[in-house]
């Protein structure tokens, strides 16, 4: 069983450039795919993914293409005007209209549901009220909802965009009362061993088989992003401002960690959760089974040109990304590789790898 999981935040706009690059170089690819999991802005791809996915692989191809669209779509409306800066001044409101938003979701994901999906599907959102992660699922559609496990067969795609992906700050909670949930990223923004989990769980339960069988039989693919080395030494090291002797102190006191480097601690703590899953995974699965796809992308940097930057600047800066590794032969061709050798290849084939 093959799953394919995508990153939340920015690096979803670089993961379905690659997506389509790998289904270009390896016809059937995309097919392929048993189970989509995703978070936030990747939990809306996954959902896009799962239930487009068709058995023609040039139709495929076109679908990969909307699927860019879809993503450039959205970045136009995280642009932060005048109007939305003097209303988010107040304190009262979001940052930005989930109006917007959802008028996108449903040009894009239709008036499907959960039900129609053709693929098994994995997003999350994290509780507002529980603080504990809240799965939405195609994997047991016989088990009845509850707090932890939500989504029915009728739950549209376009409210699990809405609750994978409602930010804080940025756009309201999704749902009432004690079902309010905020963004999935919060929980997982590396979501691969939150979907992995609930598949072998699943499939047990319903092949009536120890988990372990089950996760004996995945070959996991896992997309996302990381800050280069470059990066994280220029924010520890860099002065700004002619501040060296500040900055230069070891210390580090709250001037060094929010004054002098105001989103280091956002990011470690979003690029620590990343790689704690991915030590995870490769603890449980041997290489040939698992593989983990995270090219070097500034997504707070991303974050803060998808509000201020220019809308087009920003899709031809990930399309010169995605470009890029594409067209690096060495970077290239070791992914491809893999996905060849080990994610298409015939189960036993796999097996003995």
């Amino acid at each position: 069983m093959r799953v394919l999981s995508l990153d939340g935040m920015s690096a979803a706009a670089l993961q379905i450039r690659l997506i389509r690059a790998f289904e270009q170089a390896n016809p059937g690819f995309i097919r392929s795919v048993d189970c989509f999991v995703g978070a936030s802005d990747g939990g809306y791809m996954a959902l896009f993914l799962a239930s487009r996915v068709t058995d023609d692989d040039a139709a495929n191809l076109a679908m990969l293409d909307e699927a860019i669209a879809f993503n450039n779509a959205l970045v136009p409306l995280f642009h932060l005007s005048l109007r939305k800066g003097v209303k988010f001044a107040t304190g009262w409101y979001p940052l930005l209209c989930v109006d917007q938003f959802r008028q996108v979701f449903q040009r894009y994901l239709g008036d499907g549901n959960l039900g129609q999906v053709r693929r098994k599907l994995v997003v999350c959102s994290f509780g507002a009220i529980s603080w504990s992660p809240v799965i939405y699922s195609n994997l047991e559609p016989d088990v009845a909802p509850g707090p932890r496990h939500r989504g029915t067969p009728d739950t549209s795609l376009v409210d699990l965009a809405l609750a994978t992906s409602a930010l804080p700050l940025a756009l309201p909670m999704y749902g009432k009362g004690a079902a309010r949930v905020i963004d999935g990223g919060w929980v997982a923004t590396n979501p691969t061993m939150l979907g992995v989990s609930e598949l072998c769980r699943a499939q047990a339960r319903l092949r009536a088989v120890d988990p372990t069988a089950v996760l004996a039989s995945l070959r996991v693919l896992s997309l996302g992003a990381r800050d280069s080395l470059a990066e994280r030494k220029s924010v520890l090291n860099r002065p700004p401002f002619g501040m060296g002797y500040l900055f230069s102190r070891n210390s580090w006191g709250w001037m060094q960690w929010i004054v002098l480097r105001p989103w280091l601690l956002l990011d470690m703590s979003l690029q620590g959760t990343i790689s704690l899953a991915h030590q995870e995974l490769l603890s449980i699965l041997p290489e040939a089974r698992y593989r983990r796809i995270h090219p070097p992308m500034s997504e707070i940097q991303d974050g803060w040109r998808l509000l201020l930057g220019c809308p087009d600047r920003l899709i031809r800066s990930f399309d010169q990304q995605a470009a890029g590794l594409v067209g690096d032969p060495r970077w290239f061709e070791a992914n491809n590789r893999w996905i060849r050798d080990h994610y298409l290849a015939p189960e036993a084939a796999a097996a003995t790898r």
